[in-house]
């Protein structure tokens, strides 16, 4: 129910208790001589002594609002690390070889890989990549070593946006005929809310 007071000609008042009709307007006749209003209900119209008066239920939309002031920066989301460093010795061929994996999540990553390269005496070394999805990373590694068992360090890294769980590939083939063994090897990748 909405009630109505309405200031009319030489100044009477009228109040009525009125419901809105399906549409949300209100009609009321208002007589021209003696000010009163009255409410009209159904089919109902005014008489030629009165004069008709609508009422919306609602009023026109009003001007959008200014723009609000930024909120405050939100705390910083957690940070997930994972790895894997198995304690193994993988034997390098002339093509690539699995060295190891690390399953990740959906996720943005950094990723990080690192192994020493184990060979004989004189020229040793290997040609590694990094893989997560389609984003890879390569590196090569080749020294002339005095003597044998002598592990040179390879590093490799790269940014990842994964939308599903995968793995990340570290694999290496042996550069030359010796025989090469990729020791030690690590894979750490960090999760982190966006990469720059």
């Amino acid at each position: 129910m909405v009630a109505l007071c309405v200031a009319l000609g030489s100044g009477a008042f009228a109040a009525v208790q009125a419901g809105p009709s399906q549409t949300g307007v209100i009609r009321a006749c208002y007589e021209k001589k003696g000010g009163e209003l009255r409410l009209l209900r159904g089919r109902a119209k005014c008489s030629r002594q009165e004069r008709r008066l609508s009422f919306s239920k609602r009023g026109p939309r009003g001007a959008q609002g200014v723009k609000g002031d930024p909120g405050a920066q939100g705390p910083v989301g957690p940070t997930n690390a994972y790895s894997t460093r198995p304690n193994t010795a993988v034997p390098l061929e002339l093509t690539a070889t699995t060295v190891t994996t690390l399953a990740l999540p959906p996720g943005t990553y950094v990723i990080w890989a690192k192994l020493w390269v184990d060979g004989p005496s004189g020229i040793s070394g290997a040609d590694c990549t990094l893989t997560a999805g389609p984003d890879t990373d390569n590196a090569r590694v080749q020294a002339q070593v005095a003597t044998a068992n002598v592990q040179i360090p390879m590093a490799l890294a790269l940014d990842h946006v994964s939308a599903a769980t995968e793995s990340v590939t570290l694999s290496c083939a042996r550069v030359g005929s010796a025989t090469v063994t990729a020791v030690r090897p690590v894979i750490t990748a960090i999760r982190v809310g966006s990469i720059g």
